[in-house]
Formats: structure tokens, C-alpha cells, sequence
């Protein structure tokens, strides 16, 4: 996200599936902006692949950049949960991401700094990550988590913590971490123009986790996002009728990154339809149900198909969308389309016919 005077920040990172590269630090090559001078913050906003792969070499390349995490992390107990879970491969790569940033950390420590006291900064509800002072030729800037709440932080280390093997006991099995609720959804301000990156944050009925507790926390900065990055790809339990209510502009911009992988892609025809009700100005950056499979052979085709129900290609170009605004004069939110990225209305169209 650019910043408006050559400032940058990233939030989460995947792999380019055409290079293996980050796909920021590709766009940011693409545009021609060095990751070294430009960017200011790398957030992973938790702990799933698909939010944090190739994070570490985009704050290696980021030379002047902080790194954010969950303040979830922040304890002992979360290191050894995942210790025991390194046989399974998402954690053996999410410890081995964690392990490379806190390396990078130690590498910047300053002359004379003790040894492992480098860390990144551990995000939590309404704690401020970034600001920049207003001036003649930039608008004031200012970056904020909105979660994890207290409660989500206090209940995360309890379940980690009941995992935990104790003195003369088998070993556990490995801890079902689930990390949605302890995701750092970011508040960015930009002169004027607010916008919310939900993360995979999800809504629940206790008022002390998820949306709720964000929506309650006399934390959370004043006013109405105009742009929101829809929480945990559009799907139903990361829904907050409240938050689109109270705190988005109407109809706000709302970007949604479909998760096609899964066995049962997200969003499905029901989500689209219940963000559809809120706004006709959100948008896909590919077709949840990815594409036709196309193998060039007919008999091969034929044969394929006798097997399974449906095929969908997930492997493609990475969609994206590019959201901008002129923050010093104002204007309107103006959306470009690239690589397969599509207006919701169209993809509900296209999906019935």
C-alpha cells in the first residue's frame, strides 16, 4: 500500500505462482520502487501459509522497514506449541518463515543490543504501528491495529497452554492452532481516506474476541473506512452485519481475495450475495472457482473427466487489484482490474448463467 510520498507498507505476503517470488516485491520491481528505501512496515497478519509465505524475504529486501506480528506470539508457550507440532509441514514452514524474520531482526540489532532481545512489534488492539506528521507535500499518516483484543490474546495462550505436554506425561498431540482470532486487522488512515484490512478475522457472539470486541474497544479510531480488504475471503463466519453498518462509508469499496484451493472454495454463491447487499463496489481478484481446465487433448479430457464430479484449475496468474485515491486533492476511489480480477456483480452473473 502505497502512502502518498514514496512510502510504503506490506500487509501478508504469498508466493507469485508464474516466479515463486513474493508478489509484492514483484509489483514494487514491476513499478520500479526499491523495497529497500521505500517500505516502512511488514505485517503478517497471522500465521497461515497462505497469509505469510516469502514474508521473510520481503523484510530482508525491506532494509528500513519494521517488522508486525500478532501480540499472540508474544510468549513462550506459542514457540513450544509449534515446536511440537514441526512435524506437520504448514508448521515446519511457518516456524522456519518466523525463525528467518527474527534472524533478519538480529542481523539490524545495533552495536552493543544483548543478544535475542531483537524483536518485531507485537500487534494488539489500538496500538499505533506507524505515523507520519502532516506537511506542504504530505498528507498525515496514520497506521493502527484494531486486534487482537485482550480477551482473543488471553483465550489464545489458554488453549495453548492446556496443549502443553507436562512432567511425566505422553506427549500431546500437536496443537490445533487456529489463528483467525488472533489476527491483526489494520486501521490505515490517509489524509482523509480510511481503509480496514481485515485480515482473517472472524465474528463471534462473546463480545471479548473477533469483530465484536473491535467494534466495542474504545480504541478503535473515529469516522468510517472508505475501502476494506473483506475478512477471511468473504466467508460467512467472518461476517459482522455491525461492521458494515457502523463503520464502513456506503457503498464502500470492498476487496475480496478468494480462497479456490479449498475443497469447498470461498466465497460461495451465498457470501457473494450477502456483500452484494451491502455494496455494488466490491470486487474479486479471481473467480473463486478458478478456471477451465483446458489440457489440448480431447481423449485426455474425456478420460479425466469420467473420474471426478468437477475440475478446477487453481494454478494461474496472481489476480490483483489496484485501488487508488488522490489523497491531496480528493476525488473519487478509482479501481483497475489485472490478470483475471473481476467486479462481484459480474462474477454473480457469470456464476448463474
Amino acid at each position: 500500500m502505497h502512502l502518498g510520498s514514496g512510502d510504503w507498507i506490506c500487509i501478508d505476503s504469498c508466493l507469485d505462482r508464474e516466479t515463486g517470488r513474493p508478489v509484492a516485491l514483484r509489483y514494487l520491481d514491476d513499478i520500479g520502487v526499491d523495497p529497500a528505501q521505500a517500505l516502512r512496515l511488514v505485517i503478517v497478519t497471522h500465521w497461515h501459509q497462505d497469509h505469510m509465505r516469502g514474508a521473510a524475504e520481503v523484510f530482508e529486501q525491506a532494509k528500513n522497514a519494521e517488522f508486525v506480528c500478532s501480540g499472540a506470539l508474544r510468549s513462550d508457550e506459542f514457540w513450544t506449541a509449534i515446536a511440537a507440532s514441526e512435524a506437520e509441514r504448514n508448521h515446519e514452514q511457518t516456524l522456519s518463515e518466523f525463525a528467518r524474520v527474527f534472524s533478519i531482526l538480529e542481523t539490524r540489532s545495533p552495536d552493543g543490543a544483548r543478544p535475542g532481545t531483537a524483536a518485531p512489534i507485537w500487534a494488539q488492539d489500538g496500538l499505533i504501528l506507524w505515523e507520519r506528521a502532516g506537511s506542504d507535500t504530505a498528507v498525515p499518516v496514520h497506521i493502527r491495529s484494531v486486534s487482537p483484543s485482550p480477551g482473543a490474546r488471553r483465550l489464545g495462550m489458554k488453549e495453548i497452554g492446556a496443549f502443553l505436554p507436562r512432567v511425566k506425561e505422553t506427549k500431546r498431540r500437536a496443537v490445533p492452532l487456529d489463528p483467525n482470532q488472533q489476527s491483526v486487522a489494520v486501521w490505515v488512515q490517509v489524509g482523509n481516506t480510511q481503509a480496514l484490512f481485515g485480515a482473517d478475522l472472524e465474528n463471534s457472539s462473546d463480545v471479548h474476541i473477533g469483530w465484536q470486541a473491535v467494534l466495542r474497544s474504545p480504541r478503535l479510531p473515529s469516522g468510517q473506512a472508505d475501502i476494506l480488504k473483506v475478512p477471511h475471503h468473504g466467508s460467512k463466519n467472518a461476517y459482522c452485519r455491525d461492521l458494515w453498518e457502523a463503520k464502513l462509508i456506503s457503498p464502500a469499496t470492498a476487496l475480496i481475495t478468494p480462497f479456490a484451493s479449498a475443497s469447498r472454495p470461498v466465497p460461495n454463491e451465498a457470501d457473494c450475495a450477502r456483500i452484494a447487499l451491502h455494496t455494488d463496489r466490491a470486487f474479486l481478484t479471481a473467480d473463486p472457482r478458478g478456471s477451465k481446465v483446458k489440457s489440448g487433448d480431447r481423449l485426455v479430457e474425456r478420460r479425466i473427466r469420467t473420474t471426478p464430479r468437477r475440475i478446477r484449475q487453481v494454478v494461474g496468474k496472481t489476480g490483483h487489484i489496484r485501488v487508488r485515491r488522490q489523497v491531496l486533492t480528493g476525488g473519487e476511489v478509482e479501481i483497475e482490474l489485472f490478470q483475471g480480477a473481476l467486479q462481484l456483480t459480474e462474477y454473480i452473473v457469470r456464476s448463474r448463467s
